[in-house]
Parts: structure tokens; sequence; C-alpha cells
């Protein structure tokens, strides 16, 4: 992750109206393997565990920890007594690498498939070893983390190790929500989905959608990867009311890599635009069939082109007035965001939609709620090549 710096509007505008404009993580078929349970677990306060010598990776960990979670939950680190009334007070606090550790059983109808491990929400650095060997390391503090395993990864029992280091990379504000105590805390630990997904060895590896709302289409592009061949992809839109729009179908010649394909769709003249009022979604289905095996991957959007007033976000040709509120220290009994009841008798409360009552973007209760079509504009920090992306809802 890279350090967000602010930026002067009219270079949030014209990063924001370049990008592709997205509206829902994908939702890609797939077989999934949760990884939610019982973890061994070690605390690595001098941080010697990737030391050569002290390799904690080559060791089986000697403690017990329940992921979804984080450290503080489980009693791990220095008990914290101290009752502060301008922030959160953690029980437990914690700074450093902290090691999981559990065995996966890769099932043999995964073989010759590409193998991926999926972590939501770590805080901070994540760094992932198979079996004693390094697999991959990630810094994410708000994006979950994607580490391609690869295709050598055998059915049978294999040890997963992951180490997670919640120390500051870089110089923050000490106002910073995301690393300090006056939004959630500076947990150690995965709080969010854990699972290894396998995929096809040809397949789709992202699809980024470009409405242009003047021409009255849009411009597809599909990162593809995987091994030599040929496959035929075939792509479908759909308008908000259900009515196939737009459909293309190729046959794709595939590199040994990564290939990135593009394609421009014409949605006929009665285009439906997006605003926060009537949030009209389309969706697009991506299917890439090679050798008898189809993989498909569904992306909602918007068509709305966004630009810079004198004084306001302007979307579609109209301003916006951006209206949320400021929320601190609003996660008192975990200190992070928990979107699902980790236990089934508990009841969930409920959380109102943050449109009804008049908010437009930045909530953090949008994480909460689960209706996609509510019409909002959310601010989310992107990848090292987009840092700043506004997407709506």
């Amino acid at each position: 992750m890279r350090i967000i710096t602010f930026m002067k509007l009219r270079n949030i505008f014209a990063l924001i109206s370049a990008a592709a404009l997205n509206v829902s993580a994908a939702t890609m078929t797939s077989d999934t393997l949760s990884l939610a349970g019982t973890w061994r677990f070690q605390l690595d306060p001098m941080g010697f565990g990737k030391t050569p010598g002290s390799e904690l990776y080559l060791s089986k960990l000697n403690e017990n920890i329940n992921l979804p979670g984080s450290t503080d939950e489980a009693g791990k680190g220095v008990a914290n007594r101290a009752q502060h009334v301008d922030r959160l007070s953690r029980k437990f606090e914690y700074c450093g690498q902290a090691w999981y550790q559990r065995e996966i059983v890769v099932p043999e109808e995964w073989k010759g498939k590409r193998i991926n491990l999926e972590l939501e929400r770590c805080h901070w650095e994540t760094t992932v070893y198979i079996d004693g060997r390094e697999a991959g390391t990630g810094e994410r503090l708000s994006t979950p983390n994607r580490f391609d395993l690869g295709s050598e990864l055998t059915p049978g029992v294999h040890t997963l190790t992951i180490c997670v280091d919640n120390r500051l990379k870089y110089p923050m504000d000490q106002w910073a929500h995301g690393t300090t105590e006056y939004t959630q805390t500076n947990w150690n630990g995965i709080t969010g989905d854990i699972q290894l997904t396998a995929h096809p060895l040809t397949g789709i590896e992202n699809v980024r959608i470009y409405p242009d709302t003047d021409n009255r289409s849009v411009t597809v592009k599909v990162d593809l990867s995987g091994k030599e061949g040929e496959g035929d992809l075939a792509l479908s839109i759909t308008s908000p009311d259900g009515r196939r729009v737009a459909t293309a179908n190729h046959t794709i010649s595939l590199p040994a890599d990564t290939a990135c394909v593009s394609f421009t769709l014409n949605l006929g003249r009665d285009i439906r635009l997006w605003d926060e009022f009537n949030p009209n979604l389309y969706t697009l289905t991506a299917s890439l069939t090679t050798k008898g095996v189809t993989e498909s991957v569904t992306e909602r959007f918007g068509m709305r082109k966004v630009g810079q007033g004198a004084h306001h976000v302007r979307i579609n040709g109209t301003d916006v007035h951006l209206r949320g509120v400021l929320d601190c220290c609003v996660f008192p009994l975990t200190g992070y965001i928990i979107r699902k009841s980790k236990n089934p008798a508990k009841p969930k409360r409920k959380v109102q939609n943050p449109a009804k009552i008049g908010e437009n973007h930045n909530s953090k209760r949008l994480l909460k709620y689960k209706s996609r079509n509510i019409g909002m504009i959310k601010k989310s920090i992107g990848s090292q090549a987009n840092p700043m992306l506004f997407f709506a809802y």
C-alpha cells in the first residue's frame, strides 16, 4: 500500500474521471474453502521469526487463536488498564509481528488448478508461507490480500503460516483512523474472510469497466492469465430492468503469462444514467471458456460521467452536495468493523440504510449495510496505480 497524500481538488477529479467506475467487487465462479476456525499462534515482539536460525515459519507454533479475529479479542499482548476519554481503550495492546498457522487440505479435484489465498482485513504487512516456503508479501489496510499460490500446490495436507505485522510501515499522522485508537485500533489479526479459492489454469484475473455516457457505450478491459492456448470470451450486459442490451463473443489467443484485451460495447439510444436518487445499475457478465472449462465474472456499473464544477463534484452534469458524518470511536466492542456476526446465536444489530437519513458518501456504516443499490458515493483507497478513487453503489 502506498501513503495517501492530500491532492488538489482538480487532481482528484482528473483521477476519478479517468479511473474505471466499477461499483462492486467481482463475483467470480470458483471453488472455495473457508479457513475460519482455530489456528496455532505465537507473538514475536522482537521480530526474530524471519531471521536465519529463528524461523517461526519452520516451527510448530505453541498457542491457539480463533480467526477471524484480533489479538486484542484473544487476550494476546500486554494487558492495559488505561481508560481514555478521547479515544478507544484497548484491553490488550500489541504492536509487532504475530504468527498464525494451521494445516490446510487441498481437495483432489483441485489438482492442476490455480489456487489463491484470500485474506480480508489483515493489519498491516502480511507474509504467507506454504510448507516453510515464502509465497508472497502484501501491504493492505482496507483492501483484501490475495496471494497466488500457483498450480503446483498438490492435493493433500500442507502447512500454511501467516505473519501479520501491525507496526507502522510509513510516517503517519497521529490522528490516522486506520492505525490509531480514534476510530478503530491498531489491532493485529485477520478480521474478515479467510479462504482458499481454486480457478482454471487459464482464467479471468480482473475486469475493468469504463462508462462513456457521451457515446452511450462502455469499454470493457479483461485481464487474463494462464497458459498458452485459445479460448472463447463472451460478454453480456443487462440493463437495470433486466433486459439484455449488449453481447459480444470473441476468440482469444492466450499468451504464456498474462494479457489484457479490450472491447467497446454500445448500449443503445436509451441508456439509463446513474444518480444517487435513481442508482440505475447495469450488469456485465464475462465468461471465458478454455478446453471445456468456463469461468465467469459478474460486475455491476452505473452510467455516469464524473467532472469538476466550480465548487462541487459533478455527476452527469449535476452538482453533487456530499453529505456525510464524522464517525469516531464507533467500534468499541472489537476495535474494528464487523460485517458478519461471528456468533450465530447472537442476533445481528439492525443497521439503518444511511441513504434514508440523508447521507450519500463515505459512511463507515456502508461496510455493514448489505444492500448495494442504495445510491451512495463511497471514497475508497485503491491500488498503487489508482491511490484514491470515488465510486458509487
